[in-house]
């Protein structure tokens, strides 16, 4: 299992929990990630905008995969339509969140990370 994510909570959980993290920067780098190791027969084991609050301006993302033993087309599709969700949220022009809201988006990713891996 592997864990991408650009949340600060989750990445200090996988790392006092000894679990595998890929860390990025954006959003949208999560996505792209997730996609390239799709690509390398590894499965998603959540999906990839799992909450109903839109990429925009929720900035935090958390996917866990899984290895495979070969291309797994769900994964793909669903991980390919993220990624063009994201894109036209995140193109639109980015409003100043306060940290107190960062941290609430932070929160809420942190939380659907942890009944994932449960």
């Amino acid at each position: 299992m592997k864990v991408i994510t650009n949340n600060g909570m989750v990445e200090e959980y996988c790392y006092n929990n000894k679990l595998a993290i890929v860390k990025v920067e954006t959003l949208t780098e999560v996505l792209i990630k997730g996609r390239d190791l799709v690509h390398k027969n590894y499965r998603l084991l959540n999906h990839p905008l799992c909450t109903s609050i839109k990429p925009y301006p929720n900035l935090y993302k958390t996917i866990i995969v899984k290895e495979g033993e070969r291309l797994d087309f769900t994964s793909l599709d669903l991980i390919e339509n993220a990624i063009k969700t994201a894109k036209k949220f995140c193109d639109k022009k980015m409003v100043t969140l306060s940290s107190d809201i960062l941290r609430d988006y932070q929160l809420i990713d942190y939380g659907v990370f942890l009944e994932t891996i449960k």
